[in-house]
């Protein structure tokens, strides 16, 4: 007989406990549970989220391009909660991270919907920094002279009347009951055609549609660069120099402890290549290693290592590729087979997380229509846009981006095409070429973001002041590990500098007893 998982659902990280107890099927599609976790907890703002458990990690691709996550759309509570006693997370609004822990309970008998149990404690309010924002934000409303109630009156005001153990069991039903009635309602069936008769359609309104979304793409596409030329040109110089000016006494011990933690590594390293290639003795290595390095023997002529030349594409890697582009099939009006007929032939020769190709002959050949069309030889003089386009043609091309070649080549012939001469098909393939860069892009910006030098120029007063305390906390941390790690570099030495000791004794007390013979 078929029976319902009932779920405990623990709101980690926050006091007093908020839980819940839901009774659900186990083929309840895990979109689905993520819909009753939200009625029932009470979260009214719909974020990111992901399930951790015993199949995976499972979440919305359409929301999760850039993460490697499956469809949660095709899996089930099964796949998670398999059995009593089976436990997993869910994590809602991955920015805040609020973690749910996910724990079956028992078994009950099959019910036709889902339906809440029990709860105790109120839901947090959201976009207040998760959990410890919440907590510290709470704790501010309840003292009239802190500071946020300067800045932030009407929250301070909310939050003062916001109650932890005020749980609405009835409100939450209800709720769930209105998610659940969304299931039950059926599409309206297409209508069919009455007549073969031949239906003109007109197009036009349809490609310029296409036309607006790739010039949004590429204005977006362009902000991102201009962002990231910015950084590269002008806050990393910047930064580097107020750097050296403001910590100069930091900076140049911290030097004098990398310079000697690479010396030392370089030794090790000719060591470990000595006993690679023949070198029994670790005293012997150490020693050859020695000499080497203060010029009393050449340096030896190892063989190079294999290189790995491959350059396949993990399947995993292109399945989640195929997912995230797939949310593009609303927007531009084509079916799911048409659109992964596309992406199966943009993700041809593409190497995973660069956008690099393995076939060079397509990038010679659209660097030479460019530099045909822009090189100053062939062209004249370059303006502003043809120059930028230029200079990154030549960047893509020793780096092999395909990608970043055709959205270059395809910026110059769309100035020189008129627009019907472009098909709705070519518009699309641009547009998805556009997306992935876009995406590509953004994980390389959020990465520079974390970096101290980002939107330095442009920083003033307290701004400036607190980056100043920052940065001295993390040259501390930094000359501390420095420090830790030229210990352990000199402590593995010395080691082998003892062995390198018994190594020369060993070998002068056969040395004496040839002698003697």
């Amino acid at each position: 007989m078929p029976v319902d998982a009932v779920i405990r659902i623990n709101l980690a990280t926050v006091k007093p406990r908020v839980t819940r107890e839901v009774q659900v099927s186990f083929d309840l599609r895990l979109n689905r549970l993520h819909q009753v976790i939200q009625a029932t907890m009470g979260w009214a703002l719909p974020r990111p989220h992901v399930f951790y458990g015993a199949g995976g990690e499972f979440g919305d691709t359409r929301e999760l391009r850039l993460f490697l996550v499956r469809n949660e759309r095709v899996a089930t509570v099964r796949d998670i909660l398999p059995r009593v006693g089976a436990r997993a997370t869910y994590v809602h609004d991955l920015q805040e991270n609020w973690i749910h822990e996910l724990e079956v309970i028992a078994e009950a008998d099959q019910e036709p919907e889902p339906r809440l149990i029990r709860g105790t404690g109120a839901c947090p309010l959201q976009d207040f920094g998760g959990p410890c924002g919440f907590e510290q934000l709470r704790l501010a409303a309840k003292n009239r002279s802190d500071p946020h109630w300067k800045l932030y009156p009407g929250v301070m005001r909310s939050l003062r009347k916001f109650d932890p153990n005020n749980f609405d069991p009835a409100l939450a039903v209800d709720r769930l009951s209105c998610t659940v009635a969304q299931w039950r309602k059926k599409k309206p069936a297409k209508s069919r055609p009455r007549s073969r008769s031949l239906m003109i359609i007109d197009s036009e309104p349809i490609r310029r549609s296409y036309l607006d979304d790739l010039e949004r793409a590429r204005a977006e596409l362009r902000k991102i660069e201009s962002e990231l030329e910015r950084f590269k040109d002008v806050d990393s110089l910047s930064f580097k120099t107020w750097l050296h000016r403001t910590f100069p006494v930091e900076m140049s011990r911290i030097r004098e402890i990398h310079e000697e933690c690479m010396r030392l590594l370089s030794r090790l390293s000719l060591v470990q290549q000595f006993r690679e290639h023949g070198v029994k003795s670790e005293g012997q290595a150490y020693r050859r290693a020695v000499r080497v390095e203060t010029g009393e023997d050449p340096m030896p002529d190892f063989p190079p290592p294999p290189i790995d030349h491959s350059t396949d594409i993990p399947e995993g890697f292109r399945e989640v590729f195929k997912d995230a582009m797939r949310g593009i099939a609303d927007e531009v009006g084509l079916d799911d087979n048409e659109i992964e007929r596309e992406v199966d032939n943009f993700l041809d020769g593409i190497t995973p997380g660069t956008g690099h190709t393995a076939n060079h002959e397509e990038c010679r050949a659209i660097y030479r229509r460019i530099a045909l069309r822009l090189h100053p030889d062939r062209g004249g003089t370059m303006n502003e846009p043809e120059a930028r386009i230029w200079y990154r043609a030549q960047d893509a091309y020793e780096s092999g981006d395909l990608l970043t070649l055709r959205q270059l080549w395809a910026q110059i012939t769309d100035s020189d095409q008129e627009g019907p001469q472009i098909s709705c098909q070519e518009i699309i393939s641009r547009i998805l070429e556009t997306r992935a860069q876009i995406a590509s892009l953004n994980v390389l910006r959020n990465a520079f973001r974390r970096e101290p030098a980002w939107n330095f120029s442009r920083l003033t007063g307290k701004k400036l002041r607190t980056r100043q305390d920052r940065m001295e906390r993390e040259l501390t941390a930094q000359e501390t590990a420095a420090r830790e790690e030229l210990a352990e570099l000199r402590a593995e030495c010395a080691r082998l500098e003892k062995a390198q000791e018994r190594w020369e004794a060993k070998r002068r007390i056969r040395s004496e007893q040839m002698d003697l013979f």
